[in-house]
């Protein structure tokens, strides 16, 4: 998800996963997802060279549990010692400079932080002035019920590709067992260069290898240079590098640097092993689930172009779907979550919602009915939604939530365009009628926009039980947005606009963590065009900004006086 991110600053984007982590573990993977989310792409913004890696580890464990740490490691800026203490506080940066240069409020440390305190873990930075910082934070998770290392679960590991570099006697014949077992394929290179040549040949050929397991021992190179070797031909990156070692003594951190995922111990524990092909395979599973783009003909599509809003998560089918849907003639926004769903449907005006069904915050289904439920009738649009799931039970809720189309994936592109041309066909003559029937028109008034998005407050309020933690969110996002805009109105009256850009930036993600959805448009919109504008019109348009945060301002401080009525 954040490789692209990572890729376009020219920053390389690393994951480490130990395989001593077990893979049947309960948790919150919506909280965790959010965490890592806000960590990663913090290291991604604050460095320029080298990049970002992430580390998990195995702390601990017992039959009912696993302690697990997680490393969110940076070549950046890093951050002064004696900032520190304050870099978890709400809307705190390390200093004046780094938010001028980098945007932000800092609010996401101080909510994942949070996060991991309510999943009873803790969180904590190591950082050095240009050097760089580590975020790390350790949560216990439960495990699943208890399977004993022949009852590992190989449907878990969908088709991997699985190649054996230099291995040879005894633990050749270990792997192949384990992997008969487990009924996986495999191919053999006998050394370092026909390891290549073959990763090579599986990249071209579009089917790149999961995972090469390599024995240092038997190895005819060095192993960091082999690694390097390998990285210098594009697209077998898409190949983790799993490193057998003997030497159980020797630090792995120099392997990890060179570029391996991990480092298994010999002999090899089936167990590891396993959970090692399980973690490698997990951006395979991903993929596997990506719809498949059609060749299509412009005779396939509707006749009338439609203003389109996507829910996915999924990154590759965004673009899919983008691009099917704009061949089709029609406009595509896309939003990555529920939550981003209910937001664009209250800024702005569609005419066909497309869900993904299964989305992160909140699933296209939980949408639908709040959707219908908040929206007037006449008003509703349809709704289409995208799903793996192709059974009845899913068919019928689906029908159930007041869904006009259900499609399961992977979605043929001239079908999706078939059932939006019958939706759209349905709904013009619809239309059509109710025009011949109904009475002359009124003015219609313009529709308003609100102020704040309250399914994110309240949210962010259901993350602790005291309603302090909400005080100094909304009291800190309102003395930094004032900071912030005086700033944007400075640099205006000295005619300098460099920054305003940037200002407008931090401005408009603060607003959309706390909220603050209609402030956060205009923010957008002016951080889009401001160097544009002559400097009255640049004026007008920051009063109108101040306007909105004054109201915004004033809603946000209302709210906080019902969430503290409540709480007495």
């Amino acid at each position: 998800m954040m490789q692209p991110q990572a890729e376009g600053k020219g920053l390389k984007c690393d994951l480490h996963i130990s395989p001593d982590v077990p893979y049947n573990l309960l948790g919150d993977e919506q909280h965790l997802r959010q965490i890592l989310i806000n960590l990663i792409s913090n290291g991604i913004k604050f460095t320029e060279t080298g990049g970002v890696k992430v580390n998990v580890s195995n702390l601990a464990e017992d039959q009912g549990s696993a302690t697990l740490r997680f490393e969110i490691i940076d070549t950046g800026i890093g951050i002064p010692e004696e900032e520190q203490s304050q870099i978890f506080d709400n809307f705190s940066q390390a200093n004046n400079v780094i938010r001028q240069e980098h945007g932000g409020t800092g609010l996401g440390t101080s909510i994942s932080k949070s996060l991991v305190e309510l999943m009873g873990g803790r969180m904590g930075l190591i950082s050095q002035l240009h050097r760089g910082s580590t975020f790390w934070f350790e949560v216990t998770f439960n495990r699943q019920i208890e399977e004993s290392e022949t009852d590992s679960r190989p449907d878990l590991i969908q088709n991997p590709r699985i190649l054996l570099v230099a291995t040879r006697d005894q633990r050749h014949e270990a792997l192949v067992q384990h992997l008969s077992d487990w009924q996986f394929d495999f191919n053999h290179a006998r050394n370092a260069d026909e390891a290549v040549r073959m990763l090579r040949t599986a990249s071209r050929s579009k089917d790149p290898y999961t995972v090469a397991l390599i024995d240092q021992e038997r190895l005819d190179m060095d192993a960091s240079r082999f690694s390097k070797q390998v990285q210098v031909f594009h697209g077998i990156t898409k190949t983790n590098l799993v490193l057998i070692d003997s030497e159980r003594d020797e630090s792995h951190a120099t392997l990890l640097e060179a570029g391996y995922f991990c480092v298994l111990n010999d002999p090899i524990e089936k167990r590891m092993l396993f959970n090692t092909l399980h973690a490698t395979s997990l951006d395979t599973r991903r993929d596997g689930n990506v719809t498949r783009l059609v060749s299509l003909k412009p005779e396939t599509s509707t006749s009338t172009a439609l203003n389109i809003l996507v829910g996915e998560d999924n990154v590759t089918n965004q673009k899919v779907l983008t691009k099917t849907l704009g061949f089709a003639g029609h406009t595509v926004h896309v939003a990555g979550n529920g939550d981003e769903v209910l937001d664009a449907l209250e800024d702005s005006e569609y005419d066909l919602l497309i869900l993904d069904m299964f989305m992160p915050v909140m699933d296209g289904l939980e949408v639908v009915k709040i959707y219908r439920y908040t929206c007037q009738a006449e008003e509703q649009i349809p709704i289409i939604i995208l799903t793996a799931n192709a059974t009845q039970e899913a068919a019928t809720a689906c029908e159930e939530a007041g869904v006009d189309a259900f499609l399961t994936k992977p979605v043929e592109s001239a079908k999706l365009l078939e059932v939006i041309d019958t939706i759209a066909s349905k709904r013009h003559e619809a239309a059509e009628e109710s025009r011949i029937s109904a009475p002359p028109a009124t003015e219609l008034k313009p529709k308003v926009q609100p102020i704040l998005n309250l399914s994110i407050l309240n949210n962010l309020a259901s993350l602790s039980d005291n309603v302090d933690f909400m005080q100094d969110l909304i009291k800190g996002f309102i003395e930094d947005t004032e900071t912030v805009i005086q700033k944007i109105g400075k640099q205006a009256d000295d005619q300098d606009y460099s920054q305003i850009p940037d200002l407008m930036h931090a401005l408009t993600g603060s607003a959309r963590s706390i909220g603050a959805s209609h402030l956060a448009n205009i923010a957008s919109d002016l951080q889009e065009e401001a160097t544009s504008f002559d400097k009255k019109e640049l004026t007008n348009r920051i009063a109108v900004l101040r306007d909105c945060f004054n109201d915004t301002k004033n809603a946000l401080l209302k709210y906080l006086e019902q969430l503290e009525s409540a709480a007495i």
